[in-house]
């Protein structure tokens, strides 16, 4: 575990300091010329600094953090989150060995590279595939990204723009994301299957569940919205008394702001769009600040309820029970239910693809193919709404 003395990643929200360089340097203390923090970035959801050891930013990978952020598409900063967490053991790795950024070269990275790939979170299982591709490949596009703009050269940056951006390869952001080329140090593939809950799983768990964590878990298993689609669900999307009227099949659709910053038609039961409507009537707290005001779900003192927040009480809850399920995993019971349900109806010679129909409920968008499903895709309310009956108790 870091220590004191360790590099650190410190995540700020531009909007809390928005003219505030107080909250700034507070939040970074050892900053001591502000004037090279950006401070034109209330538009981006997230941005983040890493501290070195003595408590002074790492200007490098500071940098190359806010172009990161600069260039994401995600609303709710996570690439930006994942690219620092996956610098950190980098980082670490090069000051216990005692070299310099602008020292790496190839045989570094490659040994690195072996390192992580061997690295156990447990004596029972390693790291995910997704998690060690990650902290490998992140640090090429670190040295490719301060090699092309002259921020930080390194024989390995030197190695990296001579083997793809000689190709005429050049990065704009993302993982492995280069026009022709690009770093492919993934190291390992780990197939883990999707974990569906039981029914009798999901009524135990909501039966133990507060509000409004019941109602925000149900929003899960019933339309595989991700955390952050649930957390920051607005009542003014929610469809209204009269337009759940006027739809046919149990389901009510609206448009929501999806992973990427796609804006994507999505479906929920009707039932449970009514049960959230008089959530918000009834038993919503008032907002404790004008931040907070049109979120669906709010805790009782009237904030936001974060992603880790519902994670925890998830947790809590599923302790309880003595289920290892995660909340993630209402997302893939969502999923599998839907898929198999669907498949019955295939196999009736109904006129559904299952593969395209989920795509679409899931918003998965990270293919080519995705777009065409996308817009192949046909949602059927009775398919669908028979795989929901089960997930969730109206």
């Amino acid at each position: 575990m870091p220590n004191a003395n360790d590099f650190r990643l410190v995540l700020i929200d531009p909007q809390r300091i928005a003219g505030d360089l107080g909250l700034l340097r507070e939040l970074v203390p050892e900053i001591e010329d502000l004037d090279e923090v950006p401070r034109n970035c209330s538009d981006l959801p997230l941005l983040a600094v890493i501290e070195d050891p003595s408590g002074l930013p790492c200007w490098e990978a500071t940098m190359f953090l806010g172009f990161t952020a600069l260039r994401s598409k995600s609303i709710c900063g996570d690439t930006v989150r994942t690219y620092g967490e996956a610098l950190l053991p980098w980082l670490r790795y090069l000051r216990g060995k005692r070299i310099a950024l602008e020292d790496v070269d190839e045989e570094t990275h490659g040994l690195y590279r072996a390192k992580v790939s061997h690295v156990r979170m447990s004596d029972r299982q390693g790291y995910s595939s997704a998690t060690v591709n990650l902290r490998i490949v992140v640090p090429e596009l670190f040295h490719l990204w301060g090699e092309q703009r002259g921020v930080l050269g390194s024989p390995f940056g030197a190695f990296l723009v001579e083997s793809n951006y000689g190709r005429g390869g050049t990065w704009n952001g993302g993982v492995g994301r280069l026009s022709r080329g690009g770093p492919r140090s993934s190291t390992r593939t780990i197939k883990r299957l999707p974990v569906s809950l039981s029914e009798e799983e999901i009524r135990r768990l909501m039966r133990l569940a507060p509000m409004p964590y019941r109602l925000m878990w149900k929003w899960s298993v019933a339309t595989g919205f991700r955390r952050f689609e649930v957390c920051s669900l607005r009542e003014a999307l929610l469809p209204t008394p009269e337009q759940i009227a006027l739809n046919d099949g149990g389901l009510a659709s609206f448009q929501l702001l999806r992973k990427g910053s796609r804006e994507v038609t999505v479906y929920a039961p009707s039932a449970l769009v009514e049960e959230t409507n008089w959530y918000v009537l009834t038993e919503r707290p008032n907002p404790s600040s004008l931040q907070f005001k049109g979120l669906t779900f709010l805790s009782d003192a009237g904030n936001e309820i974060s992603r880790q927040m519902l994670s925890r009480e998830f947790r809590k809850v599923a302790d309880r029970i003595g289920s290892r399920a995660t909340l993630h995993h209402l997302r893939h019971t969502f999923a599998i239910k839907v898929h198999s349900s669907l498949e019955r109806h295939r196999l009736k010679d109904e006129e559904v693809n299952p593969l395209k129909t989920l795509q679409i409920l899931l918003g998965h968008a990270n293919s080519e193919t995705s777009e065409i499903y996308t817009q192949a895709a046909s949602i059927t309310n009775e398919a669908v709404m028979n795989a929901l009956d089960s997930l969730f108790e109206r």
